[in-house]
């Protein structure tokens, strides 16, 4: 698939569009192969509800000034929670001695918790 069609955008959109007219619909689960492809996904995401808070604002105030009711400061149901989820293997972790056997060869278990073989 060629890139910047705006293909991440459109399923972003759809999906939390249908969500926002059927709240009981569940939640959106979307998996990227990459770390930066995730990055890139949640800023997609971003864009996609704040375009739809702006929109819904107006049409709000379209509706409030037809309606002669107050102006709403903020449409409900536009907040989101979105959760970034990466492996383990992915994050930084800063090499140290062994913690184990004080052994000169450098590991990582000392922050992830796990022992090379022969420190077992």
């Amino acid at each position: 698939m060629p890139t910047g069609t705006g293909k991440t955008v459109t399923v972003l959109s759809l999906v939390t569009s249908y969500q926002y007219a059927h709240p009981d619909c569940g939640k959106l689960v979307y998996c990227t192969r990459t770390v930066p492809e995730m990055t890139k996904a949640v800023d997609e995401l971003k864009r996609v509800i704040e375009y739809r808070k702006v929109e819904l604002l107006k049409d709000a105030h379209i509706l409030a000034e037809a309606t002669g009711t107050d102006v709403p400061d903020k449409v409900p149901g536009t907040d989101i929670l979105a959760v970034c989820l990466s492996s383990r293997r992915n994050l930084y972790v800063p090499r140290r001695p062994c913690p184990c056997c004080s052994c000169a060869e450098t590991h990582r278990c000392a922050l992830l918790q796990m022992c090379a073989p022969h420190c077992v």
